[in-house]
């Protein structure tokens, strides 16, 4: 039996992606099988829909290029045992993440098994790639054999993206404004899992 894991997120948080990646490696070394479904809160809902330059968006967000180096270079310290590799030096735009967390939805609406969001993580992260372009994230639906056409019309349906915004202020209404926020089980983890938090509450969960 899959457990039920419920993460609210943002695939420009990089919090999220360490939070991603710790609780599907354990969940393979303690071999439990997970059912993770992805709810979207974005952390720049302000985003143009073509993303802006990274550069530009560094000293937007914090104030100085300097400012922005202590906050980039945190996550890079919390997960430096997980083996995440986070390549800033790669990116060159800021996305805008609805169209990546559309994907992640229509995946989950056809297979809840498969797990689309790490490779997101990972185009972004540790490729570099701009996630906010549609061609990227089909070349990733393609790698889950999800089918082209089918993906690339769900993302460009507005009443998906329409429907996306209201979970995401339902989200908010309920008080969660920080990411990653994770729900394994009956267990609730605000803020970037430990290993050893994940274990526990996977093993609680599959008794």
């Amino acid at each position: 039996m899959s457990i039920s894991v419920k993460i609210v997120s943002d695939y420009i948080c990089p919090f999220c992606y360490i939070a991603e990646h710790r609780i599907t490696e354990t969940a393979k070394i303690t071999d439990i099988p997970l059912q993770i479904q992805w709810t979207p809160l974005q952390l720049n809902n302000w985003m143009p829909e073509n993303g802006m330059d990274w550069h530009e968006y560094r000293m937007k967000k914090f104030g100085s290029w300097e400012n922005s180096e202590r906050a980039f270079g945190h996550p890079v310290h919390v997960a430096q045992d997980d083996y995440i590799d986070f390549r800033y030096d790669l990116i060159k735009r800021t996305p805008n993440t609805v169209a990546a967390h559309l994907m992640t939805e229509y995946a989950f609406s056809v297979d809840p098994s498969i797990h689309i969001a790490g490779d997101i993580f990972r185009a972004y992260w540790s490729e570099g790639l701009d996630i906010g372009q549609t061609e990227v994230l089909l070349r990733i639906a393609e790698c889950h054999g999800l089918d082209i056409a089918e993906t690339e019309e769900y993302l460009n349906t507005p009443h998906n993206k329409d429907a996306l915004i209201a979970e995401e202020n339902k989200i908010r209404n309920a008080g969660i404004n920080g990411v990653p926020y994770v729900q394994i089980g009956s267990k609730v983890i605000s803020g970037t899992p430990q290993v050893t938090e994940i274990r526990s509450f996977l093993q609680e969960a599959s008794r």
